[in-house]
């Protein structure tokens, strides 16, 4: 129960023709999963199998959250790189973290560029060439799995790697939808109601905020 693409199927199930938007266009969760469940062939014809780490450097669309999705289903891990870091820390946690791929997206490739000479052994590829596959891949991935790569701030030195399973992951996303009574009745936003982005590492945290 507690894996992304556990999640991800049974929205897809009970929610088929929901509608999810972003600045690229509109897909429904049917879709959603279907496109997840192409990715992973593509991925694995780029070489990335279960335990290998792919970093990706990107913005909040659907395309960011189809590579989430495909990898963890996968048993991959995701390290979800931080744009706000600059090129010396970028390559550090690169390096540090072993990743198989590197994929950023087209708005990032200059500094993509800049830091792809200085990478250990770490493939490169934008995410405009990340592509669907005709074929549909079988998820294999358990709660107990790795899913997520985090670095700390460095406060104290040089950032330091986290690694957080699926169930971890998914019981700080149910806990936050708790506590902030996410539900799937009609709601209705008044001017004394306000709602913003949640950042990624934010989802990510191991409890409610």
């Amino acid at each position: 129960m507690y894996t992304f693409e556990y999640i991800l199927r049974r929205a897809s199930l009970l929610f088929p023709d929901q509608v999810i938007v972003d600045n690229y266009g509109r897909k429904t969760y049917r879709e959603l999963y279907d496109n997840v469940l192409r990715l992973i062939p593509f991925l694995q014809s780029k070489g990335v199998s279960r335990g290998d780490v792919v970093a990706i450097m990107g913005l909040n669309n659907v395309k960011y959250v189809e590579l989430i999705y495909a990898l963890t289903s996968m048993g991959a891990i995701v390290y979800p790189v931080n744009v706000r870091l600059p090129p010396e820390q970028v390559i550090y946690t690169l390096n540090k973290s072993h990743a198989k791929l590197f994929i950023y997206e087209d708005l990032f490739r200059d500094y993509a560029k800049l830091v792809e000479g200085r990478l250990s052994g770490v493939k490169t590829m934008s995410l405009s060439e990340v592509a669907y596959s005709d074929e549909r891949g079988r998820p294999t991935s358990g709660r107990e799995d790795k899913a997520v790569l985090l670095f700390t701030s460095g406060t104290t030195g040089l950032p330091k790697a986290v690694m957080y399973t699926q169930e971890k992951i998914i019981m700080g996303a149910l806990a936050i939808a708790n506590q902030l009574s996410y539900h799937s009745a009609p709601a209705r936003l008044s001017q004394e109601t306000s709602c913003s982005p949640r950042y990624r590492y934010t989802t990510y945290s191991p409890g409610a905020p």
